[in-house]
Order: C-alpha cells, then sequence, then structure tokens
C-alpha cells in the first residue's frame, strides 16, 4: 500500500528517465511554453539515447545557451568518455523490472509526449545524422 502511494506521488511530480526520477517540467516552467517544451525535448532524448550532444541541442532547440546550460546541469553530467551529456545518476533497470506497471505507464506517457515535441526531437536528430560519416 504505501509503495502504490509513494508511485502516485512520484509520477504526479515526476517523470521516469531511464529508471530515473526527474521532476517534471510542469514544476519548472509554464506547460506550452518555449522552455518546458525543450526540457521535456531533452529528456525524451535522453529516454531514448542515454546519452547526447549539446551542440546538436544548441543547434536544434530554440533557447539561449545559458537557458540550455540550466536544463542540462539540473539532471545531467557530462559523460567524461563520450563528451556528452548524460544523466547524473545511471540508468537503473531495477526499478522498472520490479514497478512493471509504473514503467510501462511511464513509456506511454513518454511516447505521447514525444510525439508532441516530434518536430525538435527531428531537429535534434538530423543535426546528429548529418555529423555521421556516410
Amino acid at each position: 500500500l504505501l509503495h502504490r502511494h509513494l508511485l502516485k506521488l512520484a509520477s504526479r511530480h515526476a517523470v521516469l528517465v531511464c529508471g530515473n526520477w526527474v521532476l517534471k517540467s510542469a514544476h519548472v516552467s509554464p506547460p506550452g511554453s518555449e522552455l518546458h517544451d525543450c526540457r521535456d525535448a531533452i529528456l525524451a532524448i535522453l529516454a531514448r539515447d542515454g546519452l547526447l550532444h549539446r551542440r546538436h541541442l544548441a543547434a536544434a532547440l530554440p533557447l539561449p545557451s545559458h537557458h540550455l546550460q540550466h536544463i542540462l546541469e539540473s539532471f545531467a553530467v557530462i559523460d567524461k568518455k563520450s563528451r556528452c551529456w548524460r544523466l547524473v545518476r545511471s540508468t537503473d533497470p531495477t526499478f522498472e523490472l520490479t514497478y512493471r506497471d509504473t514503467a510501462d505507464e511511464q513509456a506511454r506517457q513518454w511516447e505521447q509526449r514525444s510525439g508532441e515535441l516530434r518536430e525538435l526531437i527531428e531537429a535534434y536528430d538530423s543535426r546528429v545524422k548529418a555529423e555521421r560519416p556516410s
């Protein structure tokens, strides 16, 4: 019973990204704002890829550099090996395996939200793709 209550609270205030809870963008900036959408796009890319390139984000997202930096630093760090940004905490498959229903619901929500942010995510993806050797 306590687990269900805690999971309900977590889901109300945070989103699951790679097995880790991250504060919802709605608690950081007004829903529908450019900042809100860009933050969610960054989280969606991290949820999908695990890593991201700041330079591609800077080129793809309509945010000033200092806003982008502030967003990234709120939940990510630079991975020294890849020189890409990743979540502060490593991917945690344990949570997703233990609480499969919650993880599946969060995945469905991310899929829906990613669809809403398709243009921002595709702008990032096109910059990553353009840099890859043919």
